[in-house]
């Protein structure tokens, strides 16, 4: 979802500067897995003494984001940059039939998000922002020194669990 990533790396890492990068990617299940639900993602790389300004903007996009017609057009340009380029040379032809083969589909689906792509609109973006994204609920990772946060701050976006290195590499 190219125009989220757009909206989160202008708010919060060109106009502000909390964040070295900032980006957010929508993964749709594969073929074979249709009845899977979508997953939403947002990174964002920050120091530690911007980590809570970039957390309340990106809460604050999550909950109240306005979409453009112009920052919508210059997504879906990139959308469609990113299938032009992905056509593979010819060593990797083999690999990404075979890719999309074992994702259940017979052909380059790259084909039909473009044509999905070209009748896309604002008014589809507002609605999916609505029913997917604003207010549901979301989990915050920190990967960060706790001796330099104070976790506290973290309260206002809920139950803070820490975890261990020894809790997550086994």
């Amino acid at each position: 979802m190219g125009f989220m990533s757009s909206v989160l790396f202008q708010e919060i890492r060109e106009y502000r500067s909390y964040a070295y990068s900032a980006h957010s990617n929508v993964y749709v299940p594969k073929q074979y897995r249709k009845s899977q639900m979508a997953d939403f993602y947002c990174i964002l790389s920050t120091q530690i003494d911007k980590t809570m300004n970039a957390l309340s903007l990106l809460d604050s996009l999550l909950q109240h984001a306005t979409f453009t017609q112009e920052r919508m057009d210059m997504a879906k340009q990139q959308l469609m940059n990113n299938i032009n380029n992905a056509f593979p040379n010819f060593r990797m032809r083999p690999a990404t039939v075979d890719d999309n083969l074992a994702d259940g589909y017979s052909y380059d689906q790259n084909a039909d998000m473009a044509a999905d792509l070209q009748q896309f609109t604002l008014s589809d973006l507002n609605d999916f922002y609505r029913q997917h994204i604003q207010h549901k609920p979301y989990c915050i990772t920190l990967v960060t020194d706790t001796k330099q946060l104070d976790t506290q701050q973290l309260a206002p976006f809920g139950k803070v669990i820490r975890l261990t290195v020894s809790d997550v590499m086994k």
